[in-house]
């Protein structure tokens, strides 16, 4: 959120009433995300001045796709034997997904809790 950013940048101004601020944002944002006011977390004037962040999502999934897929044509031209052929492109697919979203996949752990059928989250 643009709002919760610039409130965030000015901490090094006037970390005070930085601080004041966020807190009342995120407790508005907390407040209506819990009444199931998903479409309107904050009010108009607290997003005056506000830009909207841009959704790269896209490019991050072409560049993987890209990257794995190079990747693996690379892999092909290497003598490896086929038993290695299956983890080796499940290690390569999972490092490129791991870099390109910056560890914000999930850890062994959450894996576990899922093919249990729990969720930590």
């Amino acid at each position: 959120m643009s709002a919760l950013r610039r409130a965030e940048a000015r901490q090094y101004e006037d970390p005070e009433e930085a601080l004041r601020t966020m807190a009342t944002l995120l407790a508005t944002v907390a407040h209506r995300y819990a009444e199931g006011r998903t479409l309107q977390l904050l009010d108009e004037h607290q997003m005056t001045g506000a830009e909207p962040v841009a959704d790269r999502s896209w490019l991050r999934l072409a560049v993987s796709g890209v990257v794995i897929v190079g990747v693996l044509v690379a892999l092909s031209r290497v003598d490896l034997p086929e038993m290695a052929t299956g983890p080796a492109v499940a290690l390569i697919i999972t490092a490129v997904f791991a870099g390109v979203y910056r560890g914000r996949l999930p850890g062994y752990h959450d894996l576990i809790d899922i093919f249990r059928g729990a969720d930590r989250r």
